[in-house]
């Protein structure tokens, strides 16, 4: 209907700031927003690399085997990273501060640690004879105690900063540790500088719905959520999750390279990402199908209501019927589906029904 290609082609103009709707840049969404799946038309080596990110943006290990770093890959070296960070996050906070530590607590921290050092051995088991012979007697929490993390001598300092200080800290040490047996490239790599900051928590990981957002199908290649969480996202935020994901998704790919994503500091702050979440751009048909189906409420009647009722807190003259309000917002079911969405957040309630009422002044 003419909504729906109104919407399709000016949606991205109507954006929420702050409470209220702001006409924002005229920006044309790209040619993969009528994709079902815009990570499938990726090639196999960007779509790995972006995984690979989506995933250790929330705290998951990478999983690309690419070899890249000698006989190493991100995967290998991830999970070496990631049994330091096991040890720091589930063993050494929990006899942190204790004066005693029993006698289960030694043995399990001393098994973590032997654990460290098998894995760190079978990795370099096809290395130069010198980096096996390190490997052979490292020792993850004696090699530790020689750079211990220095307590802030900030008396202003949150726990929250003390602990995300700390964190910083044992990220450079990972880092020293990786590049001493894989080298400078696997020490710099982008992703797994991101990974490990694991200690001090993953950038978004426990963030909105982004850990669920996320959710990665090994087998698909793509983002593939369950049904339950797409029924429970429909109902909270009116939106497709998988079509919502997956274009964040791309966004983040197309938005430059990755070591720029890995130099961003506050990623839950930042302002693009929080506002993808909130664009009401129309999803593909069938994702808009199905989004009915998992959400009955997104109905005409209740589109229409709504219009009403926030144009009416406008001052504006309403017309004389509901049928005439459906002449003048509504233009078919698909426009309805995509644009008229019946939202709990205000914000976007207004967005749906002020981006109709423009389109037919």
């Amino acid at each position: 209907g003419a909504i729906e290609a109104w919407f399709r082609a000016t949606a991205w103009q109507w954006r929420p700031r702050q409470g209220r709707i702001g006409e924002g840049t005229d920006y044309d969404p790209p040619a993969w927003y009528a994709e079902v799946d815009p990570l499938a038309s990726l090639t196999d080596n960007e779509r790995k690399e972006l995984l690979d990110l989506l995933r250790v943006l929330v705290g998951r290990a990478p999983t690309d085997g690419t070899k890249r770093f000698g006989d190493q890959s991100r995967k290998s070296v991830g999970q070496f990273i990631g049994m330091m960070c096991n040890f720091e996050r589930t063993l050494a906070e929990e006899i942190a501060g204790k004066r005693t530590v029993s006698k289960a607590q030694r043995k399990a921290l001393a098994e973590a640690n032997e654990s460290i050092k098998l894995v760190l051995q079978g990795l370099v088991r096809a290395a130069a004879p010198e980096i096996r012979e390190r490997a052979e007697k490292f020792d993850y929490a004696a090699e530790k105690q020689k750079r211990p993390v220095e307590a802030s001598e900030d008396e202003d300092e949150s726990p929250e900063d003390e602990v995300a200080e700390k964190g910083k800290a044992l990220s450079k040490f990972f880092l020293e540790v990786t590049r001493k047996f894989f080298g400078k490239e696997a020490a710099s790599d982008p992703l797994l500088k991101l990974y490990a900051m694991c200690s001090q928590g993953a950038p978004l990981a426990g963030y909105r719905d982004f850990e669920e957002l996320f959710r990665i199908d090994e087998k698909a290649q793509t983002i593939v959520h369950e049904s339950d969480f797409k029924r429970r996202f429909a109902e909270k935020h009116g939106q497709h999750s998988e079509c919502l994901a997956r274009r964040i998704a791309r966004h983040l790919w197309e938005g430059g390279k990755i070591e720029a994503k890995q130099a961003r500091k506050r990623w839950k702050s930042d302002e693009d990402l929080n506002r993808l979440l909130e664009y009401r751009t129309p999803c593909p048909r069938s994702q808009e199908a199905e989004l009915q189906s998992l959400n009955p409420e997104l109905s005409r009647k209740a589109v229409v209501d709504m219009a009403r009722r926030m144009n009416e807190a406008d001052g504006i003259e309403p017309p004389a019927s509901d049928e005439d309000w459906r002449r003048k917002l509504v233009g078919g079911e698909q426009a309805v589906e995509g644009a008229g969405r019946v939202l709990p957040n205000p914000v976007r309630i207004r967005f749906a029904a002020n981006a109709i009422r423009r389109a037919f002044e």
